[in-house]
């Protein structure tokens, strides 16, 4: 191919030759960005939640005909959830199913009070005793929940037991000897009573799987309710 015409022409017409190569460069721009965002997406996709997604089905829930914030409302919701767990737990393709809520729920996780020394943002994830069994998040060490544990009410981070992850029992607790010691979460002291294995946020912001489980069902007009269907019975369960 002969260039000398093309280059000649583009020396005679210069205003025309600098908009193609500004035509050229934004177009390499536009898909090198392109590029990029799609990149970033599929690694979010294939990025492990370190939740048994398979066979978890989530319900939310608005209630109707409630209103108001005070102890008696607040009673009401919390049978009102109740009773769903229960009705839920009944169906015979449900495996397990457990009150929760983790909307961006963040704090402060520190091993003194007024966030002195090392401070780690990490995600609340408030749940019943059965909520870790439901989403299949591995334990490592100590134990669940007991009932008496759970309290319920407003979301607040401030529970005296706590169940952490690995990844942020670790960087806490370089020596592996997490379990059983006090952090603090926003100033309020907790221990931990066990670990799990890596629990992903539900931000962008928490890429390090910082997560801590507080033993809490949140009472709200929109309770959400994870349920864990029988192996194989997805399909039945949700209908």
């Amino acid at each position: 191919m002969n260039v000398h015409p093309i280059i000649a022409a583009l020396r005679r017409h210069k205003v025309a030759a600098l908009l193609i190569a500004l035509q050229i460069a934004l177009t390499l721009t536009i898909v090198a960005n392109a590029f990029f965002i799609i990149g970033n997406n599929i690694k979010d996709m294939i990025h492990s939640t370190g939740v048994k997604e398979d066979g978890l089905i989530c319900v939310v829930q608005g209630l109707t005909g409630i209103s108001g914030s005070d102890a008696t409302v607040i009673e009401k919701i919390d049978a009102l959830e109740r009773a769903d767990l229960q009705a839920i737990r009944n169906q015979p393709d449900v495996q397990e199913a457990a009150a929760s809520t983790q909307d961006g729920n963040v704090g402060d996780i520190s091993l003194y009070a007024h966030r002195k020394g090392k401070v780690l943002h990490a995600d609340y994830f408030y749940g019943d005793k059965y909520l870790r069994s439901t989403l299949g998040v591995r334990l490592i060490a100590g134990r669940d929940f007991l009932a008496s544990e759970i309290r319920h009410g407003h979301a607040l981070p401030d529970s005296p037991v706590v169940i952490v992850s690995k990844p942020l029992a670790d960087q806490l607790f370089p020596n592996g000897n997490a379990l059983g010691q006090t952090i603090f979460q926003d100033g309020n002291a907790a221990t931990i009573i066990g670990i799990v294995g890596p629990l992903q946020s539900s931000w962008d912001g928490n890429p390090d799987y910082y997560s801590v489980i507080e033993p809490q069902r949140v009472d709200t007009f929109w309770p959400k309710y994870y349920v864990r269907a029988r192996a194989g019975r997805t399909a039945s369960a949700l209908r």
